[in-house]
């Protein structure tokens, strides 16, 4: 497996590049992982749990995109973060090719909320470990960032 994309060599063509790109966050807070269920109707990742996050539109840095979408999907403004990991993968249900900017962030303003009607849940580092529908992309991740030390 390619590590660095995240997607096995045979999937990939010369020039394949991704496509979209979305920002999300592993945040963080005494010693738990705030995770989202994506809902099984989603067009991508469907029924997963997730990082909070979301879509790059155009003309959007990935920082911008993940200080925009913790504004519209937790009701939070982000005060700290650092970006982690950068990975791309292919979407096994809607078959797109995505760039993922992975941030961890610590602080933040405001009262956490489910803006959008998402499940969110707060998980100790070894429950999202082994937590059953976790995407695995986030785990492969989350796996990195725990032997780096950054979580």
């Amino acid at each position: 497996m390619n590590e660095r994309r995240g997607i096995p060599p045979e999937r990939l063509g010369p020039g394949d590049l991704p496509t979209h790109g979305t920002a999300g966050a592993y945040l963080v807070h005494e010693g738990r992982l705030l995770l989202e269920k994506r809902p099984r109707t989603a067009t991508s990742y469907p029924g997963y749990w997730d990082t909070p996050g979301g879509h790059i539109e155009d003309g959007e840095s990935p920082d911008q995109t993940l200080l925009r979408e913790f504004r519209e999907e937790l009701g939070v403004a982000l005060r700290s973060f650092f970006l982690a990991a950068v990975r791309d993968h292919r979407d096994p249900a809607s078959g797109r090719f995505y760039r993922h900017w992975f941030f961890v962030a610590s602080e933040w303003e405001g009262e956490l909320q489910a803006c959008e009607g998402q499940e969110l849940q707060w998980f100790t580092l070894a429950e999202a470990r082994s937590l059953p529908g976790l995407n695995p992309l986030i785990g492969e991740v989350l796996e990195d960032l725990l032997q780096r030390g950054w979580l």
